[in-house]
């Protein structure tokens, strides 16, 4: 129950029991406990914060010791791994000790048939190189015997070409001749002191043109004379004596 008795502004406060307290006295003690309160809630958190990074502590010190039996392992391990490689490679090293050896006399003899080849090589190079130098003269012989047979083939060609020419001549001219004679053959002469005859043939497109003169002498004695022309600008002449009893 609040109560003010004083005009001074007091203010009491009755309790329970009775027993009567001034406020505005124990105001200054309050504002302290409030204040001391404020100290204490900021001590805990303190402390929560401590015991935080004690709880993180312990826990980082468990990892590290965690990692530190895995690192032990590991290195256990990688010593093992070392020892066991280090083994290997003796291994091969005996192994390519070995090839090496066995290699080294192949090698060896590959050498020897190289120089081997090598000379014999030389050897169908300077034979090669003699066979070149006999190729080339063949190869100009080849060319002369070339030249000299074209010379010939158109020397040939030229005289092929004159026979045929002379042949084709000679064939015109003997036709001719065949017609230029059988003009003159086929002349017919009447039975008179003086006739004359004229006549015409063709042999194989060839032609001959005849006349003729018959002169009778006596009853029993006659003559005449032809002379034919042909298509090739020949001429054909004949005489003749006939005697009859």
């Amino acid at each position: 129950m609040v109560t003010d008795p004083t005009t001074n502004g007091a203010f009491f406060v009755s309790g329970i029991d009775g027993a009567t307290y001034d406020l505005q006295k124990h105001e200054g003690q309050i504002s302290a406990l409030e204040a001391g309160k404020a100290d204490v809630t900021q001590v805990n958190n303190v402390a929560t914060y401590a015991q935080q990074i004690r709880t993180d502590h312990d826990n980082l010190v468990q990892r590290v010791t965690l990692d530190e039996q895995y690192d032990g392992q590991a290195i256990i391990k990688n010593r093992d791994d070392i020892a066991t490689n280090k083994t290997n490679q003796q291994i091969v090293d005996n192994d390519q000790n070995v090839l090496i050896s066995t290699n080294g006399g192949k090698a060896d003899a590959a050498l020897q048939r190289a120089a081997t080849n090598q000379v014999a090589v030389a050897n169908v190079q300077t034979k090669q190189k003699v066979q070149d130098g006999a190729i080339q003269t063949h190869t100009r012989q080849l060319a002369n015997h070339e030249t000299r047979i074209t010379t010939l083939e158109n020397q040939n060609n030229s005289r092929f070409s004159s026979m045929e020419k002379q042949q084709n001549d000679d064939r015109k001219e003997y036709r001719s001749g065949i017609a230029g004679a059988a003009s003159i053959a086929g002349l017919h002469y009447v039975d008179t002191d003086n006739a004359i005859a004229v006549g015409a043939a063709d042999f194989k497109n060839e032609q001959g043109y005849a006349m003729g003169y018959r002169h009778k002498f006596a009853e029993n004695v006659a003559a005449t004379v032809s002379y034919a022309g042909t298509s090739d600008g020949d001429s054909v002449v004949a005489a003749s004596a006939s005697l009859g009893w």
